[in-house]
Protein backbone atom coordinates (compact mmCIF):
# COMPACT_ATOMS: atom_id res chain seq x y z
CA UNK A 1 0.00 0.00 0.00
CA UNK A 2 1.25 3.27 -0.98
CA UNK A 3 0.68 6.95 0.68
CA UNK A 4 0.56 10.07 -0.80
CA UNK A 5 2.71 12.90 0.34
CA UNK A 6 1.42 15.71 1.32
CA UNK A 7 3.34 18.02 2.26
CA UNK A 8 7.38 17.90 2.61
CA UNK A 9 9.77 20.95 4.88
CA UNK A 10 13.02 20.70 5.96
CA UNK A 11 13.36 21.60 9.88
CA UNK A 12 15.15 24.17 11.81
CA UNK A 13 18.77 23.38 11.74
CA UNK A 14 20.23 22.96 15.39
CA UNK A 15 23.57 22.40 15.98
CA UNK A 16 23.41 21.56 19.29
CA UNK A 17 21.46 18.39 18.79
CA UNK A 18 22.78 17.14 15.52
CA UNK A 19 25.00 18.43 12.01
CA UNK A 20 21.60 16.85 10.15
CA UNK A 21 18.80 19.12 9.67
CA UNK A 22 15.44 17.18 10.45
CA UNK A 23 12.98 16.23 7.92
CA UNK A 24 9.30 16.59 8.21
CA UNK A 25 6.80 14.46 6.03
CA UNK A 26 2.84 14.67 6.38
CA UNK A 27 1.45 11.30 4.03
CA UNK A 28 -1.87 11.05 3.53
CA UNK A 29 -3.09 7.32 3.54
CA UNK A 30 -5.70 5.72 0.74
CA UNK A 31 -7.70 3.80 3.49
CA UNK A 32 -7.16 3.79 7.28
CA UNK A 33 -8.18 0.24 7.79
CA UNK A 34 -5.82 -0.87 5.63
CA UNK A 35 -3.04 1.36 7.22
CA UNK A 36 -3.84 0.19 10.73
CA UNK A 37 -3.27 -3.27 10.12
CA UNK A 38 -0.37 -2.38 7.92
CA UNK A 39 1.12 -0.18 11.23
CA UNK A 40 0.33 -3.03 13.24
CA UNK A 41 2.11 -5.96 11.48
CA UNK A 42 5.32 -4.21 11.29
CA UNK A 43 4.78 -3.04 14.76
CA UNK A 44 5.56 -6.33 16.02
CA UNK A 45 8.49 -7.34 14.00
CA UNK A 46 9.85 -4.40 15.28
CA UNK A 47 12.53 -5.32 18.13
CA UNK A 48 12.75 -3.52 21.12
CA UNK A 49 15.29 -1.78 21.81
CA UNK A 50 18.36 -2.85 24.11
CA UNK A 51 17.88 -1.50 27.34
CA UNK A 52 22.04 -1.63 28.06
CA UNK A 53 24.49 -0.18 25.38
CA UNK A 54 25.77 -1.70 22.52
CA UNK A 55 28.77 -3.61 22.90
CA UNK A 56 31.75 -3.20 20.66
CA UNK A 57 35.25 -4.76 20.61
CA UNK A 58 38.04 -4.75 22.30
CA UNK A 59 40.70 -7.05 20.95
CA UNK A 60 43.19 -4.02 19.59
CA UNK A 61 44.41 -1.19 21.10
CA UNK A 62 42.90 0.77 18.16
CA UNK A 63 39.44 -0.85 19.32
CA UNK A 64 39.87 0.35 23.32
CA UNK A 65 41.03 3.86 21.95
CA UNK A 66 38.07 4.22 20.22
CA UNK A 67 35.51 2.68 22.99
CA UNK A 68 37.30 5.34 25.23
CA UNK A 69 36.89 8.53 22.85
CA UNK A 70 33.27 7.65 22.07
CA UNK A 71 33.01 7.01 25.99
CA UNK A 72 34.69 10.36 26.78
CA UNK A 73 31.99 12.46 25.64
CA UNK A 74 30.82 14.19 29.55
CA UNK A 75 27.60 12.66 30.42
CA UNK A 76 24.67 14.42 31.69
CA UNK A 77 20.66 14.39 30.51
CA UNK A 78 21.44 18.04 28.58
CA UNK A 79 24.27 16.31 26.79
CA UNK A 80 22.74 16.92 23.35
CA UNK A 81 25.90 14.37 21.56
CA UNK A 82 25.24 11.66 24.51
CA UNK A 83 21.38 11.82 23.88
CA UNK A 84 21.65 11.34 20.16
CA UNK A 85 24.59 8.83 20.16
CA UNK A 86 24.58 7.37 23.31
CA UNK A 87 27.30 5.29 25.01
CA UNK A 88 29.17 1.87 24.26
CA UNK A 89 30.78 -0.52 26.36
CA UNK A 90 33.55 -2.90 26.10
CA UNK A 91 33.42 -6.64 26.24
CA UNK A 92 36.10 -6.96 28.52
CA UNK A 93 36.46 -3.89 30.71
CA UNK A 94 34.11 -1.99 33.24
CA UNK A 95 32.72 1.53 32.57
CA UNK A 96 35.04 4.30 32.80
CA UNK A 97 35.46 5.66 36.13
CA UNK A 98 35.51 9.22 36.53
CA UNK A 99 38.31 10.93 38.89
CA UNK A 100 38.81 14.92 39.74
CA UNK A 101 42.30 15.73 40.57
CA UNK A 102 43.24 19.29 42.55
CA UNK A 103 46.33 20.50 43.15
CA UNK A 104 47.09 23.84 45.46
CA UNK A 105 50.20 25.75 47.22
CA UNK A 106 49.91 28.38 49.92
CA UNK A 107 52.65 30.90 50.16
CA UNK A 108 54.75 29.76 46.93
CA UNK A 109 57.67 32.38 47.66
CA UNK A 110 58.07 31.88 51.72
CA UNK A 111 59.64 29.89 53.84
CA UNK A 112 56.31 28.52 54.69
CA UNK A 113 55.53 27.29 52.03
CA UNK A 114 52.78 24.55 51.88
CA UNK A 115 51.30 22.42 48.75
CA UNK A 116 48.05 19.76 49.02
CA UNK A 117 47.02 17.39 46.27
CA UNK A 118 43.03 15.99 46.69
CA UNK A 119 41.27 13.14 44.46
CA UNK A 120 37.36 12.61 44.44
CA UNK A 121 35.82 9.91 42.73
CA UNK A 122 32.49 10.72 44.10
CA UNK A 123 30.26 11.35 46.97
CA UNK A 124 31.31 8.27 50.09
CA UNK A 125 33.87 7.34 47.79
CA UNK A 126 36.30 5.49 49.60
CA UNK A 127 39.12 6.60 47.37
CA UNK A 128 38.68 9.90 47.51
CA UNK A 129 41.54 11.39 49.81
CA UNK A 130 43.51 14.44 50.03
CA UNK A 131 47.08 14.68 51.34
CA UNK A 132 50.28 16.55 51.88
CA UNK A 133 52.37 17.29 48.65
CA UNK A 134 56.06 16.09 49.54
CA UNK A 135 59.58 16.72 48.77
CA UNK A 136 61.18 20.25 47.80
CA UNK A 137 60.72 22.86 44.90
CA UNK A 138 56.76 23.07 46.04
CA UNK A 139 54.35 24.61 43.39
CA UNK A 140 51.44 24.28 42.31
CA UNK A 141 52.40 22.25 39.14
CA UNK A 142 53.87 19.59 41.37
CA UNK A 143 50.55 19.71 43.66
CA UNK A 144 48.89 18.77 40.65
CA UNK A 145 50.70 16.12 39.25
CA UNK A 146 50.91 14.61 42.41
CA UNK A 147 47.11 14.73 42.88
CA UNK A 148 47.12 12.54 39.27
CA UNK A 149 49.64 10.03 40.65
CA UNK A 150 48.03 9.52 44.13
CA UNK A 151 44.66 8.98 41.57
CA UNK A 152 46.32 6.38 39.72
CA UNK A 153 49.49 4.73 41.43
CA UNK A 154 46.81 1.66 43.02
CA UNK A 155 44.49 1.90 40.31
CA UNK A 156 43.71 -1.53 38.63
CA UNK A 157 45.24 -1.11 35.11
CA UNK A 158 42.72 -3.00 33.58
CA UNK A 159 39.78 -0.73 34.34
CA UNK A 160 39.19 3.01 32.27
CA UNK A 161 39.70 5.82 33.97
CA UNK A 162 39.07 9.47 32.69
CA UNK A 163 41.25 11.93 34.78
CA UNK A 164 39.81 15.29 34.84
CA UNK A 165 42.93 17.55 35.76
CA UNK A 166 44.52 20.70 35.68
CA UNK A 167 45.77 21.76 31.76
CA UNK A 168 49.61 21.75 33.05
CA UNK A 169 49.47 18.09 33.78
CA UNK A 170 47.59 17.25 30.46
CA UNK A 171 49.92 19.37 28.28
CA UNK A 172 52.78 17.77 30.29
CA UNK A 173 51.43 14.20 29.51
CA UNK A 174 50.85 14.88 25.83
CA UNK A 175 51.74 17.92 24.01
CA UNK A 176 55.52 18.68 25.82
CA UNK A 177 56.10 14.27 26.79
CA UNK A 178 58.57 13.86 24.39
CA UNK A 179 60.67 16.80 25.32
CA UNK A 180 60.20 16.06 29.60
CA UNK A 181 61.55 12.21 28.41
CA UNK A 182 64.39 13.33 26.94
CA UNK A 183 64.95 15.57 30.10
CA UNK A 184 64.20 12.83 32.51
CA UNK A 185 60.84 14.85 33.84
CA UNK A 186 63.54 16.95 35.38
CA UNK A 187 60.53 19.05 36.77
CA UNK A 188 59.22 16.97 39.46
CA UNK A 189 60.99 13.20 38.62
CA UNK A 190 60.27 11.63 41.94
CA UNK A 191 56.28 11.04 40.78
CA UNK A 192 56.52 12.36 36.84
CA UNK A 193 58.18 9.27 35.73
CA UNK A 194 55.69 7.03 37.16
CA UNK A 195 52.57 9.01 36.21
CA UNK A 196 53.90 8.55 32.59
CA UNK A 197 54.34 4.98 32.91
CA UNK A 198 51.24 4.21 33.83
Amino acid sequence: MRAKVITFAAGTYDSEISDHTPIHTVLKWHSVDSCKSQIQTKARSVRKPHSSPPTLPSETLLDRLYIETINSIPIGKNNALAHLCGFTTSADSQSPLRVFTAGVCYNQSSPLVKAGAGIFFGPGSKFNASSRVPGPSLSPERAHTYAVWQAIKDFPRNRPLIIYTSPYVIKALTAHSERNTNIKWSRHPDFCVHVNSK
